[in-house]
């Protein structure tokens, strides 16, 4: 079972290798993404780009945690008291999730 998924809307045409930013390493929400809920799903906007992401529950628990700074390895924790997930599967995809969030630049590395 995938407990992370990000769709992107429209489909995504294909962009880079992920970036690795450290599972210690904090993460916020851009201040260029804003986000909305629709039908229930919560979609997420990059105003630079115009693209839209459709974020499932736990992304968007996720990207809740990211309000303020929180490192995977945080989120993780986090996510381990409110899921039963096995905490390897978690931390992959937590990571995996995080990784992309920096990458379409709805999330940025805090310094």
């Amino acid at each position: 079972m995938t407990m992370l998924a990000m769709t992107p809307v429209p489909p995504d045409t294909g962009s880079g290798p992920r970036t690795d930013s450290g599972f210690d390493r904090p993460v916020q929400q851009s201040p260029a993404a804003t986000t909305a809920e629709i039908d229930g799903q919560l979609v997420a906007l990059d105003m630079n780009s115009g693209t839209c992401f459709g974020l499932n529950r736990v992304a968007t628990r996720v990207w809740q945690l990211i309000a303020t700074p929180a490192s995977p390895r945080q989120i993780v924790t986090v996510l381990l008291g409110e899921y039963d997930v096995d905490p390897q599967t978690c931390a992959e995809q937590v990571a995996s999730l995080v990784n992309e969030l920096v990458e379409i630049s709805l999330a940025v590395p805090v310094l």
